[in-house]
């Protein structure tokens, strides 16, 4: 069992380490984020979704996702109030092409 543990472990290890990257003409950058998130991300993301903040919840995703160059956090979640007042649309996108998140802006705003 110790060795399927092992094996886990270093799977998920090997998932973390690979980082992929969107381009954002309309901000001039380039976020890299991680391809995979772990538990606890996804636990604050899903806490947001059951109180039904699901715009906050896409917000997150960037906060949490979004890296520069050297991997380090583009955003803090003290950022999430000023991210809340940008463009949906592109915020949206990005969440969706990191696969973050099924659900958009539009689709948050609805419920």
């Amino acid at each position: 069992m110790s060795e399927l543990l092992e094996l886990i472990e270093a799977e998920f290890k090997e998932k973390l380490a690979v980082i992929k990257s969107i381009e954002v003409p309309e901000w001039k950058i380039t976020i890299y984020f991680r391809q995979s998130m772990t538990f606890k991300q996804q636990a604050e993301i899903l806490a947001l979704t059951n109180k039904d903040l699901h715009v906050d919840a896409i917000v997150m995703t960037l906060i949490l996702r979004a890296l520069d160059v050297d991997e380090k956090p583009l955003f803090k979640p003290i950022d999430k109030v000023r991210l809340k007042r940008g463009n949906p649309d592109i915020i949206s996108r990005i969440v969706t092409e990191m696969g973050g998140d099924d659900l958009d802006v539009d689709d948050a705003e609805k419920n």
